[in-house]
């Protein structure tokens, strides 16, 4: 009995240490892995099966290296505030300050929903990098470090089944202290020499890197001194560069002695970019050297000679610096495109101007479906003085020729031809025949923007009809097309809809028109009706506001006849809209009684036409027979129209026999005075480049002129 009592004593023993050793094991487990009963966000912090009240914790250290990894010498910081708050952010709920290692612990009382705060102390100015890949959950850092929680953690569970917590911690940076130095590299090489003077006042920009968020700006001492104080991350630095100055080449010596920034073209220069981290806590090595251009002796170039280099693109891209742009050259074309807001292009001219006229002449289109704008630069290096203009570029807009006129105002060496582009990355702008050329005189004041279109070079779509009526509209009228064989092959025939009070054609061409620009509109046109019909064929500007008309009398079986107008613009055009308004005549049944064919329009730049609009003769009408009673031939009267837009019919006599049983009298149009028209115009029909390019025809209708009413 006494054994047995002992076996049961030794045994009761032994149970209880396996129970003492089972639940240390557990509880080490608990510290080492738990997992979040309800919020994933932080997967290091556990809480397993013990009662209510639990703790938090518990590390808060400095990150000298900004990696959000707990590396070995970096020291717990002392007297920071941690919080503990419910998840909503709303209630704060208790507070505790880190002891000398940098460790807090919170007590937890009760179910729910919690966030930790760490409130950032003096000298430190940000949080380092959450959860970092190379770190565990003991060794990282658990605290958002931007956005609407800064400051907090995310938002955790408790449960009265949870466990305490070590795993909690925050890395928190110190300041970075970078610059410095900029100087006059006197012997241009790039080192800071013994003797070589600080720059005052240099405007001086820190960004951040990635965002292009600027974060701060400063200008140079009177030393040529600069300094920024940051939190640590990625940044570059940007200058002005002063008037007169020039950035020495970077990089050419040991780092604490180069310069460091690169001339970007638009009178900044830049760093690339760079890390930031509290280790060093100080770099002192963002320096940059610019020296003094010589002061040039100012010769003008010579009068028309081309200051372009490679303005053809025959070399490629050489002789041209690009920026934020995807480009290249296709059959002797640049074609190119911005990546960013604001890409480009541009050139350095080796010559300056002292007061003279310059004009930059240039040949380019849209070939993209999505709208573009280009602004023409002609300007100094630091953009004092600087002239532009802006031009926009619809989609699918054809080459056309532009200009920038400029009369300087002042002195500038050298000179900068620029070309700023806007618009989506989408390739399609094209640019040829780039020249730069000093002009003998003023000319024209001031700057002057000019769009050409192309000269001697057809500017109508399908005025051929090879391709039916298409790039035609018709408005209260119909509109087909015959093959009638011969040279003409395809024609164009057109009548008034019957009970209409006006209708006829019209294009929309996509190209532009200065100012006294002298246009010739060509076409053939023939009356294939058994009456005398009236039409008025027009050129015009999109607005109505330059308009230029014609009223022909077509006789009775009028086959096609060539007409010719001649018209010259008295403002600016944006676009070129050709017409035909039919002015009266009611077509019942039968073909439409009006044909054309070959319609075509010109530019002519060297033309000496110096009127406003030049009518085509007037057709004969036909004889006016007079009723004899023997079929001898006796003399009677022919009508000859003489009028033009502005006159009225006028019949002159002559002798021309005629027989006497001719039909009767054929009516005859009595022309009006023109008056403007409404500006409700046809919508701009996209059109590509002649002669492949076939829009559509809009599908609103111009309102018409006023009716010529014809008389028996």
């Amino acid at each position: 009995m006494t054994r047995l009592s002992h076996s049961k004593r030794l045994f009761a023993v032994l149970c209880v240490c396996f129970l003492l050793l089972s639940g240390g094991l557990f509880a080490l487990q608990a510290r080492e892995a738990v997992t979040l009963n309800a919020d994933p966000v932080v997967p290091e912090v556990a809480f397993a099966a013990m009662a209510l009240p639990i703790t938090l914790g518990n590390f808060i250290w400095a990150d000298a290296d900004f990696d959000g990894v707990q590396d070995a010498g970096e020291p717990g910081i002392p007297g920071v505030t941690v919080q503990l708050w419910d998840s909503t952010k709303t209630t704060q709920i208790t507070s505790t300050l880190t002891n000398a290692s940098g460790i807090y612990s919170l007590t937890v009382t009760t179910p729910g929903s919690y966030r930790v705060r760490v409130v950032l102390p003096a000298g430190y100015v940000a949080y380092t990098l959450k959860q970092d890949a190379a770190a565990t959950g003991s060794t990282d850092s658990d605290i958002n470090r931007s956005g609407a929680d800064l400051g907090f953690t995310d938002a955790f569970t408790v449960t009265t089944g949870s466990v305490s917590t070590t795993n909690l911690d925050a890395g928190l940076l110190a300041p970075v202290t970078i610059g410095n130095f900029i100087w006059n590299d006197l012997d241009h090489d790039g080192q800071q020499d013994a003797g070589e003077p600080g720059i005052n006042a240099v405007p001086i920009a820190l960004y951040r890197y990635g965002t292009n968020q600027l974060v701060g700006t400063t200008t140079t001492n009177p030393s040529g001194i600069y300094q920024f104080t940051v939190a640590p991350g990625a940044y570059y630095l940007k200058l002005t560069i002063p008037a007169g100055y020039s950035v020495s080449p970077p990089n050419n010596a040991d780092d604490s002695l180069d310069s460091d920034f690169v001339d970007m073209g638009d009178g900044t220069a830049a760093t690339d970019f760079f890390l930031l981290s509290t280790n060093p806590s100080t770099d002192l090595s963002f320096d940059a050297g610019m020296y003094l251009l010589p002061t040039p002796t100012i010769t003008p170039p010579a009068v028309d000679v081309n200051l372009v280099t490679n303005g053809t693109f025959a070399s490629g891209l050489n002789g041209w610096t690009f920026y934020d742009s995807t480009r290249n050259v296709t059959n002797g074309e640049l074609v190119i495109a911005p990546t960013a807001a604001g890409g480009g292009f541009y050139q350095q001219i080796n010559f300056g101007s002292g007061g003279e006229v310059f004009e930059v002449n240039f040949r380019a289109r849209n070939a993209s479906m999505t709208a573009k704008t280009m602004n023409v630069i002609l300007r100094d290096t630091d953009y004092n003085p600087s002239y532009n203009c802006v031009f926009s570029m619809p989609a699918n807009t054809p080459f056309q020729f532009y200009r920038l006129h400029v009369g300087t105002s002042e002195g500038f060496y050298p000179m900068m031809l620029q070309f700023a582009l806007s618009g989506d990355n989408t390739l399609g702008l094209v640019f040829d025949d780039i020249t730069l050329v000093r002009k003998a005189s003023n000319g024209l004041p001031g700057t002057v923007c000019t769009v050409f279109p192309p000269s001697n070079q057809e500017l109508v779509f399908n005025g051929a009809f090879d391709a039916g009526t298409g790039s035609w509209a018709a408005f209260n009228a119909t509109m087909n097309s015959v093959n009638i064989g011969g040279a003409n092959g395809n024609i164009m025939q057109i009548g008034r809809n019957t009970g209409t009070t006006f209708g006829g054609f019209y294009q929309f061409s996509p190209y532009s028109a200065p100012a006294n620009a002298v246009f010739q509109f060509n076409f053939q046109m023939g009356n294939q009706s058994a009456q005398n019909r009236v039409i008025n064929m027009l050129v015009r500007s999109e607005d109505w506001l330059d308009m230029h008309s014609c009223f022909i009398n077509l006789p009775p079986n009028t086959p096609l006849t060539n007409f010719t107008i001649l018209l010259k613009t008295t403002k600016a055009w944006s676009n070129i809209v050709m017409q035909g308004w039919i002015q009266v005549g009611d077509y019942v049944s039968g073909p439409p009684p009006f044909r054309f064919d070959n319609i075509s329009l010109q530019y002519l730049p060297s033309s000496g036409f110096s009127g406003s609009t030049q009518c085509p003769a007037p057709l004969p009408l036909p004889q006016r027979p007079t009723v004899m009673p023997s079929p001898t031939l006796t003399p009677s009267l022919t009508a000859t129209y003489t009028a033009t837009s502005t006159e009225t019919a006028t019949f002159e006599p002559s002798a021309t026999p005629v027989p006497t049983d001719t039909a009767t009298d054929v009516p005859t149009p009595e022309p009006p005075t023109l008056t403007p028209v409404p500006t409700d115009t046809a919508a701009h029909i996209p059109t590509a480049e002649p002669p492949t390019g076939t829009p559509e025809p809009p599908t609103n209708t111009p309102e018409p002129p006023p009716e010529v009413t014809q008389n028996p």
